[in-house]
């Protein structure tokens, strides 16, 4: 199924891209991709994964084209819990813009919070954007993961283990395809997931069991939690400990002879 929606949205690529070709309506793709009428349905839902995913912008009339190219920049994604998102671009980059970026719901690609991402800006005539209203654009490569990691909820659905995050800037559910693989699940603990890549948008947030941080209504596990969300240790590293083990819980006689009482 996934390698014929593949070929189908090569297709529709190869079509919007030839010399010639105006702006159409679907049933105008459908029409000259040779699609029968019966199959419509797949070419209209691979028309709106290849809107969403920034390849085609749907003009007025509902017509298709090819996006049109823009510049692009590199800079670190901040995703907002309404879905949207902002690339606050590296300064160093000839001709980039001063201020950020913005990143339109579904525009963000397979990047996450945290990700250092190419950004390419859109053109003008898309979405009806307007420049005194700021820089607009859609994520196009990860170059460089910001977090591998994330803490939330264990729940089981029907048999399928899910991770629901903590931090609300992670939409996603986590899918646990293989629970067998890290430490054991339980549900309504909370849990840290090492999280893989995925292929395409088209296909679900996964990840790996890697600790168990205790129950969700346990306040202590709490606070644990919003320590492993933000990469806090623990325990002191072992130098620390070292030198915090040279001194003695009394005081010195010498220390006290130096000592004035005020």
């Amino acid at each position: 199924m996934q390698k014929q929606e593949n070929e189908l949205k090569n297709k529709i690529r190869v079509l919007l891209a030839a010399p010639g070709y105006q702006p159409q309506k679907p049933h105008g793709i459908i029409r000259n991709l040779g699609i029968p009428e019966g199959q419509s349905r797949a070419v209209r839902y691979a028309l709106r994964d290849l809107e969403t995913a920034g390849e085609l912008v749907r003009l007025k009339g509902n017509r298709y084209a090819l996006m049109e190219r823009g510049p692009m920049f590199t800079g670190k994604l901040t995703m907002h819990h309404q879905g949207f998102g902002f690339v606050l671009l590296d300064e160093n980059q000839p001709k980039a813009p001063k201020e950020d970026v913005f990143v339109p719901p579904g525009q963000n690609g397979l990047a996450r919070h945290g990700d250092v991402v190419q950004v390419e800006l859109l053109p003008d005539n898309a979405r009806g954007r307007r420049r005194d209203k700021g820089f607009e654009g859609r994520v196009v490569d990860v170059l460089k993961r910001g977090n591998h990691r994330i803490v939330g909820t264990l729940q089981n659905d029907s048999g399928i283990w899910q991770l629901i995050p903590d931090d609300p800037r992670y939409q996603e559910l986590i899918h646990i395809h293989d629970p067998s693989a890290g430490v054991a699940p339980e549900a309504m603990n909370k849990y840290v997931v090492e999280l893989n890549d995925r292929g395409s948008t088209e296909m679900v947030e996964t990840g790996t069991l890697v600790e168990r941080l205790g129950p969700v209504d346990d306040a202590e596990v709490d606070i644990l939690a919003i320590m492993r969300t933000h990469g806090l240790a623990t325990e002191f590293p072992e130098p620390v400990n070292r030198e915090a083990s040279a001194f003695t819980a009394g005081i010195p006689d010498e220390e006290i002879q130096n000592r004035r009482d005020l």
